[in-house]
């Protein structure tokens, strides 16, 4: 059947659709006679699966280990509610520190003692939103510099081992170098790679501060 067929079947958009099928979740066959995609019954089930999944509020990396390594969906559920409940404590919290910063008739807001309540809450194990914008823009630098979707290996590497892939390259690179030195005989060479894998690391942190400061530019 055809993509217009499987979103009235799913009630998906057709770039929807599309967009699982980039990230690797869903692989129609294409027709022998034309370039267009042939949706089976398991291909529409397979959509409706993940569907569900992502009312769940899985995130595709999740579906992805479910689908290709052929993970118990129960057993990531699972783990998934207990991500679920932080986050709602997470979102309790906040809005407990926002109702406080409301009903706050002064003038002149007292930002130290905001900051000392939720040190002092957090240190009774309370969980408030996490500050991650750096690991954000790590993660995103990476994607832009090792393997990025440029259409053309997302048609034959999934995300999930692109990403993979990734990462490898970021150990192999950052660990790898000083564990190889370390293997070589004679201070010499040890010195020699260590010097390179330093120049490396200097060059990679600048390219990396680079990236934020563009980022930040555009964002303002």
């Amino acid at each position: 059947m055809k993509i217009s067929e499987v979103a009235e079947l799913t009630g998906l958009s057709i770039s929807n659709i599309r967009f699982y099928e980039r990230k690797g979740l869903i692989a129609p066959d294409r027709r022998v006679d034309s370039k267009y995609r042939d949706y089976t019954p398991s291909d529409v089930d397979l959509i409706k699966r993940i569907v569900l999944y992502r009312k769940m509020d899985l995130s595709i990396e999740e579906i992805q280990s479910i689908l290709t390594e052929k993970i118990e969906d129960r057993q990531v559920v699972k783990a998934h509610i207990s991500a679920l409940k932080e986050k709602q404590e997470m979102l309790d919290n906040s809005i407990e520190l926002c109702q406080m910063f409301i009903d706050d008739k002064e003038e002149y807001l007292d930002m130290d003692y905001y900051l000392g309540y939720v040190k002092q809450e957090e240190n009774k194990g309370k969980l408030y939103s996490k500050m991650d914008e750096l690991y954000n823009d790590f993660e995103e630098f990476s994607k832009s510099t090792v393997l990025p979707d440029n259409g053309l290996l997302s048609a034959f590497i999934p995300e999930v081992w692109r990403k993979r892939i990734g990462v490898f390259i970021w150990s192999m690179m950052i660990v790898g170098l000083p564990l190889v030195a370390m293997l070589h005989i004679g201070e010499e060479a040890f010195l020699k790679t260590i010097i390179v894998w330093g120049i490396w690391c200097l060059f990679f942190f600048i390219g990396f501060f680079h990236y934020r400061s563009i980022i930040k530019s555009h964002k303002d």
